[in-house]
């Protein structure tokens, strides 16, 4: 059976094997078929294969067949990781959870998702900072649910914090707008009634000041309103 799992358990540094058979495992594969001469059989990457100089007829140990094991694992795991990346932005933690399901070994896991940050595809900060923006605009929290939201995604709380902070500082326009829309939605729902409008936009992350003065904006608005008719 084809495997590109370790094979350690079955061969020591120590023991030669000859491979009998290399061959593409299909016209558009990057992997090779290798058979050995006792009959074990493995999928390697082409990389693999490349900086091996392997080729019908030689002879390999078993710390070299480990190392192209090992190396297409970690070929695989990046593909994949790549591939869910250039989707959408993730967290690290995001990620690393999606690998794991697919059953990627934790070292090639770890090994692709250092790699993917050392080259700037993978940013916790600016995933934070999108995604922050993006629930601002979509669906207006307060400042505690966001952080929350954030931290459930896997980023570090000290990261989503400065994020968030930072969208306070230089996006007030966006921030206030979020705020505006969340307490017309709370006045609807609480029936215009100032102290349940407010519980409601507290438990949506606001603070209590500020939901007071929301509220107490739409009220003033209404009656001003029903006073100039």
């Amino acid at each position: 059976m084809d495997s590109a799992a370790h094979a350690g358990s079955s061969s020591s540094p120590s023991d030669s094997h000859t491979v009998v058979t290399l061959q593409p495992k299909g016209r558009r594969s990057d992997e090779y078929k290798l058979v050995l001469d006792s009959g074990a059989s493995f999928l390697v990457h082409h990389s693999a294969v490349v900086q091996a100089g392997l080729y019908e007829g030689i002879t390999i140990d078993g710390l070299e067949l480990d190392r192209l094991i090992r190396e297409t694992e970690l070929v695989r795991t990046r593909e994949k990781a790549l591939d869910l990346a250039a989707r959408r932005e993730h967290s690290r933690r995001e990620l690393e959870q999606k690998l794991r399901r697919k059953r990627f070994p934790e070292d090639a896991i770890r090994s692709a998702l250092d790699e993917l940050e050392q080259r700037g595809i993978l940013d916790d900060h600016r995933f934070a900072r999108l995604w922050a923006e993006t629930r601002l605009r979509r669906r207006p929290e307060g400042r505690v649910q966001v952080i929350a939201g954030l931290v459930q995604r896997g980023v570090a709380r000290e990261v989503a914090e400065r994020c968030v902070a930072e969208i306070y500082e230089q996006r007030q326009a966006l921030v206030n707008d979020a705020l505006r829309r969340a307490a017309e939605r709370a006045w609807r729902a609480a029936g215009r009634s100032v102290e349940p409008a407010i519980r409601r936009l507290v438990r949506r992350g606001f603070g209590f000041n500020e939901s007071r003065e929301a509220i107490a904006r739409l009220n003033n608005l209404e009656k001003n309103d029903f006073y100039l008719e």
